[in-house]
């Protein structure tokens, strides 16, 4: 069962991971459509972040951070992909790549929430909408 702390620490960090792995690729993008679309999914990303965050200190907490470990081999794992590819069908692929990761995420999340608010639900949900929508999006860049 994870608590709604839990919940709200996942999509921090879900959110967060978002932001800093289009951070890492979006100087790569050489088309400037995916670019823009890019800038969009990190703005939202972002507004996720921000919102998980306020929640958490409202409730007497702080936010966690995933690992800097993980952070760091996946940024570095992104680095070496776009160094030889940074075609928009491989940036697409990649950014569909992090969304499904995100989906199962925070699926499985939810999944096994009990009793939360609905204002940290309503979040969750943000962000897996949010997920899906880069999912359904980049398809054209393929």
């Amino acid at each position: 069962m994870n608590s709604e702390k839990e919940v709200l620490n996942a999509i921090y960090q879900n959110s967060k991971m978002g932001v800093e792995s289009i951070n890492t690729i979006i100087s790569k993008a050489n088309d400037s459509q995916i670019r823009d679309r890019m800038l969009e999914d990190k703005i939202a990303f972002d507004q996720i972040a921000n919102n998980a965050s306020t929640l958490i200190f409202k409730e007497g907490g702080k936010p966690e951070e995933k690992n800097k470990f993980s952070k760091f081999t996946a940024e570095m794992s992104a680095r070496m992909t776009v160094m030889n590819d940074n075609s928009p069908s491989k940036l697409a692929e990649m950014m569909m790549q992090g969304a499904s990761c995100g989906i199962v995420d925070i699926t499985r999340v939810m999944n096994h929430a009990k009793s939360i608010k609905p204002e940290v639900n309503q979040l969750a949900t943000n962000l897996l909408e949010q997920e899906e929508k880069i999912f359904k999006d980049y398809r054209q860049y393929l």
